[in-house]
């Protein structure tokens, strides 16, 4: 059965979500960027994905009962979006 992951980071949200061959989701675990005042700043946002993806990357994994040596392809968000958030994402 082939596995992918695939990471989201447009925007105000950082998620990670798994997905089998057939289309069966896995899991799907994300955590949105909320500003204390006023817009989204992306830097702000990139640095709050920086600090998320760890634990959701992990989350994401161990709901779908899986270890990264499962994961067969990896697909990532790269545009349209803020640009450091997309960075966070794509590394």
């Amino acid at each position: 059965m082939a596995i992918v992951l695939g990471i989201e980071s447009t925007a105000h949200t950082f998620g990670v979500g798994i997905a089998s061959h057939t289309g069966n989701i896995l899991s799907n675990v994300n955590h949105t960027y909320v500003p204390k005042s006023g817009g989204i700043k992306p830097t702000e946002a990139a640095e709050h994905h920086s600090k998320v993806a760890p634990e959701i990357l992990a989350e994401a994994l161990k709901r779908a009962g899986l270890r990264m040596r499962d994961v067969d392809a990896v697909a990532v968000a790269l545009g349209p979006g803020m640009g450091p958030c997309l960075r966070v994402g794509a590394t």
